[in-house]
């Protein structure tokens, strides 16, 4: 597959209603299989340029006040009343001003809301896709190969530190109970790590491009994907879920058309074993061609160990995007990796890039980026 092939009109049949698409993946998700039987929300008033451009239908819906939007959400429902699948695919801002909020908790609360007028309202409603975290399980411990029936029971809701890992557990928590235990009906939770987006701002290419130049190969395990990856396994579960109702009990363990409940799906299958996050960073700079500089890890182990604890004193001082940068930090200090077997097995069939296939296809669609915004202002 070249860099500027996508994979075709995906396979779905029924309209899909993304909430949160105005993220980095739904535009992934878009450039490989166009925009046929989608609906966005997203938290921002206007949709972003390439949504409109698609012509994508758009309805601004914050969850954090959607008890002041009701009537937005019904009359989404009521224009859109054949809806067979949702994404949700929300969650707050990894690198903010402060992030020890309750916006977390407020959007917690309008999710629930909104999934429960969804199932209520829409009687061709059929599933629902999670697109989640491993931050569900805690990402400030380490993760070694954990799959989803790991002997590492789910941690106490009192134990999370961080507010983002707190939302993910609590959103997944309360899909199921909505969807499933409530409405019957299925929902999938696919827990994603880092991922490599289609678009300038994504975070973690960001924080390989500080790094492409001078920078050390970090021996920690961390799992990274593409996004065109975690597209192609959305559209796979969202095309396989959709074939007829479940025909059996909504369990645990079981769904529709053999979807489970939670799926790891953390790095391309290519990647057989868990690689060391410095990996990453020659296959990006590779694909670049880039000369680099190398510099010892503990220099880097040192500042990060340095910085958290700056950063704890941050309670007493305030100081804006310090707590973010922390959590970022030590989220990249530990083995996160993950074992998606589960996954592999449930679609065998699940056509992927490499990494380096993906920093060449992103290479190309951002330049197509550049090209088309300089042929507007001719």
């Amino acid at each position: 597959m070249t860099a500027f092939q996508s994979c075709g009109p995906s396979k779905r049949k029924g309209l899909t209603l993304w909430v949160g698409g105005t993220s980095s993946l739904a535009r992934t998700y878009v450039n490989q299989f166009g925009t046929n039987n989608l609906v966005f929300t997203g938290v921002e008033s206007t949709p972003p340029l390439w949504a409109t451009e698609h012509g994508i239908p758009y309805y601004s819906l914050d969850l954090t006040v959607l008890p002041k939007q009701a009537k937005v959400a019904e009359f989404l429902f009521e224009r859109y009343p054949n809806i067979e699948t949702i994404v949700v695919g929300v969650r707050p801002l990894l690198f903010a001003a402060h992030i020890h909020t309750r916006y977390h908790e407020f959007m917690v609360t309008g999710l629930q809301t909104l999934l429960g007028m969804a199932c209520r309202s829409l009687k061709t409603l059929k599933f629902v896709l999670h697109a989640s975290s491993v931050a569900a399980v805690d990402h400030l411990q380490a993760q070694v190969l954990w799959n989803e029936s790991s002997s590492h029971p789910l941690p106490d809701l009192s134990s999370y530190k961080a507010p983002y890992d707190l939302f993910k557990r609590r959103c997944e928590e309360e899909i199921t109970e909505v969807c499933q235990h409530q409405y019957n009906i299925p929902c999938c939770h696919l827990r994603l790590s880092a991922i490599f987006s289609d678009e300038y701002g994504c975070i973690q290419c960001s924080a390989l491009e500080l790094q492409c130049r001078v920078g050390c190969y970090l021996p920690l395990r961390i799992d990274c994907n593409s996004s065109a990856n975690v597209s192609r396994a959305m559209d796979a579960i969202l095309s396989r879920a959709e074939q007829r109702q479940a025909q059996s009990s909504h369990g645990t363990e079981g769904n529709v058309n053999n979807i489970k409940t939670v799926y790891y799906y953390t790095r391309p299958f290519l990647l057989n074993q868990p690689v060391a996050y410095g990996y990453y960073l020659q296959e990006f700079r590779k694909a670049y061609s880039m000369y680099f500089v190398s510099v010892p890890v503990w220099l880097v182990t040192y500042f990060v160990a340095l910085f958290h604890w700056l950063a704890s004193w941050n309670i007493y001082v305030g100081l804006p995007y310090v707590d973010a940068t922390d959590y970022l930090l030590q989220v990249s200090a530990r083995d996160h990796c993950f074992d998606c077997s589960r996954f592999a097995q449930d679609f065998p069939s699940l056509e992927e890039e490499s990494i380096l296939e993906c920093f060449v296809r992103r290479k190309a669609v951002l330049e197509s980026y550049r090209t088309k915004t300089r042929g507007k202002r001719v």
